[in-house]
């Protein structure tokens, strides 16, 4: 069965929007993730460590604190591209099974 061409880039055009949705979405959580790291990280240096007031750990200009958050921020907004690209191609896989079969692949 062959789809007119209209049709067929009409679905490209939708598979290439829900690739950049599912990326996008994946970058936007973890940025969140990593301020939880941060806030975390600096309650522990406050209470368990002792080291200052925790305001004053949150806005640490240390450079070994900062670097090490902005070293664990970074590497889950990375985490968060590559995850949004391999769900993306699951989702391309899936989507070309059922093109080709009539079914989904996904067990019910």
């Amino acid at each position: 069965m062959t789809l007119p061409c209209q049709a067929r880039a009409e679905m490209w055009r939708l598979r290439l929007v829900n690739n950049y949705l599912t990326i996008g979405r994946m970058i936007l959580i973890a940025p969140y993730v990593g301020l939880v790291f941060w806030l975390l990280d600096s309650a522990v240096d406050s209470f368990l460590l002792n080291k200052s007031t925790f305001l004053h750990q949150v806005f640490s200009s240390e450079a070994d604190e900062l670097w090490m958050r902005l070293f664990v921020l970074l590497t889950f907004i990375s985490f968060g591209y590559y995850s949004g690209v391999i769900i993306s191609r699951a989702e391309k896989a899936d989507g070309d099974v059922e093109a080709m079969t009539g079914n989904s692949p996904r067990l019910s």
